[in-house]
């Protein structure tokens, strides 16, 4: 074996190399990736109920809206600074 055939060798075990290398940084990539889905996935366990209790505080206060233009029609309407319900006289 020549000199052009170690040369040739040394560059082929170079590229093997690069490529091991290559395929263990996709794997803790993917490693990295798995955990990262994990966390997203914890954070919507977490996030999710105060989010549908929001959505509920948000229908009750509509519902409410509209309860109170039928109280308004019957002589009830809201106190403008205390939030509460007055009757309306006259």
């Amino acid at each position: 074996m020549g000199r052009v055939g170690i040369v040739e060798e040394q560059l082929e075990l170079a590229l093997l190399e690069l490529a091991v290398e290559g395929l263990q940084v996709g794997a803790d990539l993917g490693g990295q990736l798995g955990v990262l889905l994990g966390e997203l996935a914890q954070l919507d366990q977490v996030a999710r109920p105060p989010l549908e209790l929001q959505r509920a505080v948000d229908l009750v206060a509509q519902l409410g809206g509209f309860a109170g233009e039928r109280a308004g029609s019957l002589g009830v309407v809201p106190d403008a600074g205390g939030g509460q319900l007055a009757l309306e006289l006259g």
